[in-house]
């Protein structure tokens, strides 16, 4: 009688979803349920205590594409708070920020911070977990359900050096998707609780409703490009009135550029990348200053340096032969005596070898330094 009733209660429980299931069963569904979405839009409600004691609530909307060949960050998304007049969008390898006010973007290509994004407006109601769950540095996992939910907890190990302890996180999984619906982040420091909860509601999965351009925003066709103010204490300007560092560059049909030889030259080196839409829209600019100083000594050059993309690259330069100045393959040595941390950089190189200006963007300026270069004796 007794096997009897528990053969039946593990029958009903079966029924209702509330069966044992293992940490690494519940981790696999979900992986093989994300591994089929190709697009997401949801709404995030997020609660946070943090440690110095005071409580916020932050909403938003958020659109997301899965992209498992970025190493960044998995997936691009565009994402924009309740009550902010900015959209943030990372289509994969730059960072657009926009000012919905004075209809403005700006754009970020530094590779060594695009993490931090998360935490700044507009990535902050991002859940990464939704899209690729992150089971990374775990020392321990823990997992229980009700009806509709498994709730698979992480634990961490303490941060001793930082007096941080009892880290873990908590991710809900609705049973009916097997997708993170929830996340919940937890840690202790001296004494004092910091929790930070994401809710997701309004999920949409592969929908019409989920889809976004994200390699050309439809804001760049309208907004105007702001260009960074680089002022006399940034590490790049330590580069003007210099003399420019030498390289021996090879072009894309295998022709050898060498600095040395462009004395008496004025030369203009734009750093670009294919992926960078700024980059690409400024090309007409700068091949239009080409023809019309070429024939009054000046120089130009376009360098790409990510060779992954170079193939790209030359295709895409093959299909616009207008642009017409030459391009060069960089190497991570230049990267580093010209400090391209991001794209698109021009350096204008005098008569005598000196850098005389530096721009993080293009702008007229860059024209008129031309000029005055061309100009000097």
């Amino acid at each position: 009688m007794q096997k009897r009733v528990i053969f039946l209660l593990s029958i009903l429980l079966s029924g209702t979803g509330l069966y044992a299931q293992s940490a690494a069963e519940i981790i696999a569904a979900v992986l093989k349920s994300q591994h089929s979405i190709r697009t997401v839009a949801y709404k995030t409600v997020r609660n946070d205590t943090l440690v110095t004691g005071h409580i916020r609530t932050i909403t938003g909307l958020v659109k997301m594409r899965q992209e498992s060949s970025d190493p960044v960050l998995g997936f691009q998304f565009w994402a924009k708070e309740d009550g902010s007049n900015s959209q943030l969008v990372f289509d994969g390898n730059m960072v657009y920020q926009t000012d919905d006010l004075e209809k403005l973007y700006s754009i970020n290509t530094n590779a060594a911070n695009m993490k931090e994004i998360l935490y700044h407006p507009g990535g902050r109601v991002v859940v990464q977990d939704l899209i690729r769950l992150d089971t990374s540095e775990a020392s321990g996992f823990r997992v229980s359900q009700d009806k509709h939910f498994f709730y698979l907890t992480m634990s961490y190990p303490d941060l001793t050096r930082y007096d941080v302890f009892k880290r873990f996180k908590k991710v809900t999984i609705d049973k009916t998707n097997m997708l993170p619906v929830a996340v919940k982040k937890h840690q202790e420091t001296l004494g004092k609780v910091q929790d930070l909860s994401w809710n997701i509601q309004e999920l949409s999965v592969n929908q019409e409703t989920a889809q976004y351009n994200f390699t050309e925003p439809d804001f760049a066709r309208t907004y105007r490009l702001k260009i960074p103010e680089v002022d006399d204490k940034h590490p790049i300007m330590t580069l003007k009135g210099k003399p420019a560092p030498a390289f021996v560059l090879n072009s894309f049909d295998q022709k050898q550029a060498i600095s040395q030889e462009m004395s008496g030259k004025v030369v203009l080196l734009d750093f670009w990348e294919i992926w960078c839409g700024p980059c690409v829209e400024s090309m007409p600019k700068v091949a239009q200053l080409y023809e019309k100083f070429r024939n009054k000594g000046l120089v130009v050059y376009g360098i790409t340096n990510d060779a992954k993309q170079l193939e790209s690259s030359k295709r895409f330069v093959s299909k616009h032969p207008e642009i017409g100045f030459p391009m060069l393959v960089g190497n991570e040595k230049l990267k580093k005596d010209y400090m391209i941390n991001a794209v698109p950089e021009y350096v204008i190189i005098d008569k005598k070898g000196m850098v005389s200006f530096v721009s993080l963007g293009f702008s007229d300026q860059i024209e008129r330094e031309i000029e005055k270069a061309l100009a000097a004796d």
